[in-house]
């Protein structure tokens, strides 16, 4: 049975990418999966826990941990990697009785394909996939993305050289203050990218704002897509594709 009656927790990623989220929701709506929105969502606290703030966050899983209890939440959909590194891995460790069920959109996304709740449509384009350090490395999380990708008729797929456990990090984490390190990194995917395809899937916002960001600057032809805005265009549920970072 698909999961299904969970809030879902858009993240901060959202207010950059505003179309995926509202993307995300209407496949939602089109697979009939019941689910709720926060009125006012809180940070995750991740970036915080990042910078090795532990106290600070701490102080913001406890602060969100009661928000969510008064909110009735046992589930959370999430479309951010770090979102859920942060609710899934942190949380755990430095709150008593937390019971929150955390699951990725892909996951979810996977589940309603094999559910057979969507239809998908042909899309005649040369992809690749490229495996996040906070949703590969962090979270395991590999066959969902790739499981959506080869259920889309005529998508040809390629897979990167350096994939899975092995995938190179985007620098996305680090562009600010280490900008140039970040270019390099980005650089050095795109171009070794080329051969596989003009589009690089990934389930981060992260990784599709750097690929797409250091594409348009160094004016390489590759963007990056979200699995989720694919299968959006896919079920017909979009017109377009969006390739930028919009």
């Amino acid at each position: 049975m698909v999961w299904n009656n969970f809030h879902y927790f858009l993240g901060c990623t959202s207010i950059a990418y505003k179309k995926t989220a509202l993307n995300m929701i209407k496949i939602l709506d089109e697979a009939k999966i019941s689910y709720k929105l926060f009125e006012n969502e809180p940070c995750c606290g991740g970036i915080l826990f990042l910078q090795g703030n532990l106290e600070e966050g701490i102080k913001k899983a406890k602060e969100n941990f009661q928000y969510f209890k008064n909110n009735n939440v046992s589930k959370l959909l999430v479309n951010c990697p770090e979102c859920l590194l942060t609710l899934k891995q942190e949380y755990p460790k430095y709150l008593e009785n937390w019971n929150i069920e955390i699951k990725h959109t892909t996951e979810l996304i996977a589940e309603i394909i094999k559910e057979k709740l969507i239809k998908l449509n042909p899309i005649n384009k040369k992809v690749t996939y490229h495996d996040s350090c906070h949703l590969g490395r962090f979270n395991n999380i590999y066959e969902a993305p790739r499981f959506i990708i080869k259920s889309i008729p005529e998508l040809k797929f390629k897979e990167m050289d350096l994939r899975g456990e092995y995938s190179q990090c985007c620098g996305g984490t680090i562009r600010d203050p280490y900008f140039e390190v970040r270019n390099d990194l980005t650089l050095d995917i795109l171009k070794s990218s080329r051969r596989k395809g003009k589009i690089i899937l990934t389930g981060c916002p992260t990784c599709r704002y750097n690929f797409n960001a250091v594409a348009e600057h160094f004016e390489q032809k590759m963007r990056s897509v979200d699995i989720i805005d694919l299968v959006a265009y896919s079920a017909g549920l979009i017109s377009e594709l969006p390739m930028n970072n919009e």
